[in-house]
């Protein structure tokens, strides 16, 4: 909201202004006040972001108006809102910094000049605080370097010549400043020792070059200092000059004897892990750690190490499993190797391993001795790990069909509810459990698919027909895919499995019901399944043959096969006989002797006795299918290296799912790129987006089929699973070297600017700029297209829904170039 300070004696002007500001849309503020005690009243109540006043004033003037403004809010932008002024009067007020200037009958200008004037205020505040950080930061900077209490020297990369030294480098080589300035590095080392010069650390680029070595003072004196010399690059990565740090290291190197135990600790535990390593004595408690593990601590080398401190750094459960392990350690010499959770000094939180091995001598506890190791990135991938593993045994669980996880040797690692309820498994716990153990009876052509599921073979079957060993039958429409580990191998397979007897037995009678056979549009025939001959065939199977109906009755079935088929098509006759249903292709023989391809549904019918008795297809002319396909087969070889192919192709997945949305991501595709070139976006980006409404629902593959075609209202489980399309989209492409981000754009396509939408609530500018777009795209083609629960609303009713979302669900922007294209330029929506 932007607030403003009116100077208005006229109340009707000024009720005149702020309704104009109001109705202009500009969300504003008002206090009006007449006088300086009124003015001064109101610049102690906040802050305020400009000052609109009138010229001539009765109770105040406007000197005195500018004098208390330029005291108080300098920086706040004063306009004039004023009846008429005097030619030289507009030169006078610009002089005195006036932000502008409006006459009371042109307030069209008005709030322009309101929003120009506070968005330079506030640019020019941030300027200066800019300014003001930089120069803190400067400052800061300096001192730092001037006390840093390590000598610290700026080199000349290319002369090796000292370029500035702070107050502790003086004092270490006993020189004055304008005598260290200009000298080479070199000069400072022992004559002895080998040069180091700014070429000695020519690779930088991994850190910084390290090395310890002697160096003279002024008196002639020497001493040991380790030194750190660092490349400070410019934009274009070239060394600008180099940065050495030196630190006295002379008492070290002087007393290392005294440092061989130190030395065997770091030893032994470098030879154990690798890491830092740490000691006490159980009897007093006092001990020493390396400086890996005060790093991991985050504290100060030289900081007194003891059990009692070291114990500090774990809270809650790790605190209590920590203490009872250096408690056994102390007491029975006990060793341990735990994964904890600390809190350093300054407040992190970090996963560490550590390792302890007691020291026992003469039957007791003589030293503790450990090692402790940072395992925080691996622990939180880890923890990503099993967190993701469980939302998707959650998903598994709660999903409204039948669907179940398996490992490679086909042991359950999730199921769903449903899964148990079809399949009357009741266990506490289904997880470990083998499939086996539940389903002796898997025919081997199962077993067969699902071994090629392990190797990554997707199979789906409609119709299969299942008999366990009790002699119950399940007839089932199943789906298997392979599941991958993160190195991309098979670590198991999904089954999803609905069970459709009900559906089956249906479908069953219908096929016998003789209205339907004589009407039907589809080719059907009735034979005898002993003497193979046609009993019956309706007039569309006849028409499509050139016969008249009665013509084929009595034929044999082989008749209308081309006779190179008669192998083939008796085993497929075989294998119907023997599973009950069968779909196949193959080619039919019409009575001129044309050939034409034929997909033909057929069914078996048995006595109470298993043997067959008739036989009963559906036969339906696919030629132009075929057709269809050769040239869909043609198109996909010449889209397949291409980004459009690729997404076109994947755009078919999605509706070879959901068929009675087909069309639809296409559709929100060029509806997108098309407000996208109303709003001014380039070429290219209104491609992109067009590529992109190709698989904005990719994530539906991974919704079940007949959640996708219901026909009725969804109820709440299952919308929720509907909703989890965006993320899966993203999942899907996530890892896919796409030029734009488009598993991004597919995540936030159903996110509103309200944050009411949908998966994470994201609001206004945390919403990609395409995802806006996508988002009033998908809503006006879903509105204005049929669906299998309602018909089309129109486009009416449409615009009326996007319009009252402006500025709320939708992008004001956005809404207003599809309103423009729609009511003032005629645009037609694409088929």
């Amino acid at each position: 909201m932007t607030r403003l300070i009116h100077i208005e004696d006229n109340p009707a002007d000024a009720r005149l202004i702020a309704r104009h500001i109001a109705n202009q849309g500009l969300d504003a503020e008002i206090l009006r006040v007449e006088d300086a005690e009124g003015l001064l009243h109101a610049l102690e109540q906040g802050c305020w972001d400009a000052v609109l006043t009138d010229y001539s004033l009765p109770k105040i003037s406007f000197e005195e108006i500018l004098k208390i403004l330029r005291e108080k809010v300098p920086d706040v932008p004063v306009i004039v809102v004023s009846g008429s002024l005097q030619e030289n009067a507009y030169l006078s007020l610009f002089r005195e910094g006036l932000a502008d200037f409006i006459l009371k009958d042109d307030l069209l200008r008005l709030c322009p000049a309101i929003e120009r004037s506070t968005e330079r205020s506030r640019e020019r505040k941030a300027r200066i605080r800019a300014e003001e950080a930089l120069a803190e930061s400067e400052s800061r900077y300096r001192f730092l370097f001037e006390n840093l209490p390590t000598a610290v020297l700026a080199i000349d990369p290319e002369t090796d010549r000292i370029l500035q030294a702070n107050k502790m480098a003086m004092l270490m080589f006993g020189y004055r400043l304008e005598e260290l300035l200009g000298m080479e590095i070199g000069e400072l080392g022992h004559p002895e020792d080998p040069v180091v010069t700014a070429s000695s650390g020519e690779d930088l680029v991994s850190g910084p070059f390290i090395i310890e070595k002697r160096y003279v003072r002024k008196d002639g004196s020497f001493f040991w200092a380790r030194s750190s010399i660092s490349a400070l690059k410019d934009d274009a990565g070239k060394t600008q000059f180099l940065i050495g740090s030196m630190d006295d290291v002379t008492d070290r190197v002087r007393s290392e004897q005294k440092l061989i135990e130190q030395d065997q600790l770091l030893q032994e535990m470098g030879n154990l892990a690798h890491v830092g390593g740490w000691e006490f004595d159980p009897a007093t408690g006092n001990g020493k750690w390396t400086e890996e593990v005060a790093r991991i601590h985050e504290v100060d080398p030289e900081t007194a190490a003891s059990a009692s401190f070291g114990l500090d750094f774990y809270h809650g459960e790790n605190r209590i499993r920590i203490g009872r392990a250096v408690a056994e350690a102390v007491a029975r010499g006990t060793p341990y190797d735990l994964e904890l959770e600390l809190v350093t000094a300054k407040g992190k939180s970090r996963w560490v391993r550590t390792i302890c091995h007691p020291v026992v001598a003469a039957g007791r506890v003589v030293k503790v001795r450990g090692a402790i190791q940072d395992i925080t990135e691996r622990k939180m991938v880890e923890l990503a790990v099993m967190e993701s593993e469980e939302r998707l045994h959650l998903f598994i669980e709660h999903a409204p069909v039948a669907i179940a996880m398996f490992d490679r040797e086909m042991r359950y690692m999730a199921a769903s509810r449903r899964w148990l309820s079809d399949y009357g498994i009741e266990v506490e716990n289904i997880v470990g459990h083998s499939h086996h153990e539940f389903f002796p009876d898997i025919p081997d052509r199962w077993n067969s698919l699902i071994e090629r599921g392990m190797q990554g073979e997707v199979s789906r079957y409609e119709e299969d027909r299942f008999e366990r060993e009790d002699g119950s039958v399940f007839w089932l429409d199943w789906e298997m895919w392979p599941w991958r580990n993160a190195d991309e191998s098979v670590g198991g397979i999904i089954l999803y499995a609905q069970i459709i007897n009900e559906r089956k037995m249906a479908r069953d009678q219908l096929r016998l019901w003789a209205e339907s056979f004589e009407k039907s549009g589809l080719g059907l025939a009735i034979s005898d399944a002993v003497s193979n001959i046609f009993l019956a065939v309706n007039p569309a199977f006849a028409r499509e043959h050139g016969y008249e109906p009665w013509e084929l009755t009595g034929k044999p079935v082989m008749s209308v096969f081309p006779p190179e088929l008669a192998r083939e098509v008796a085993s497929a006759i075989s294998l119907l006989d023997r599973e009950g249903h069968a779909v196949f292709e193959s080619e039919h023989l019409a009575k001129d002797g044309r050939r034409f391809p034929v997909l033909i549904d057929a069914t078996t019918l048995h006595e109470e006795d298993g043997r067959s008795s008739n036989r009963i297809a559906y036969v339906l002319d696919i030629t132009e299918r075929k057709r269809s396909e050769e040239r869909i087969a043609h198109y996909v070889k010449e889209l397949e290296a291409s980004m459009e192919g690729t997404l076109m192709a994947i755009s078919g997945m999605v509706e070879m799912r959901d068929p009675f949305t087909a069309g639809h991501e296409r559709r929100v595709g060029l509806i997108a790129a098309d407000i996208a070139r109303s709003m001014g976006w380039s070429e290219e980006k209104c491609r992109e987006l067009q590529l992109i409404g190709l698989v904005i629902d990719i994530g539906k593959i991974a919704i079940p089929a007949d959640i996708l075609s219901k026909p009725g209202r969804l109820a709440q489980v299952e919308f929720n699973l509907v909703k989890e399309h965006a993320r899966f989209g993203s999942e899907i492409l996530q890892n896919v070297q796409f030029p734009i981000p488009i598993a991004s754009i597919i995540l936030q396509h159903h996110e509103r600017m309200d944050g009411s939408g949908y998966p994470f609530g994201l609001k206004g500018g945390q919403i990609l700029p395409e995802a806006r777009i996508l988002a009033v795209a998908d809503v006006a083609e879903s509105m204005i297209s049929h669906r299998p629960y309602r018909p089309a609303l129109g486009i009416g009713v449409m615009l009326e829904e996007i319009e009252s979302g402006r500025g709320t669900k939708y992008d004001e922007k956005v809404v207003d170039a599809l309103l423009e294209m729609v009511r003032h330029r005629g645009y037609v929506f694409p088929d």
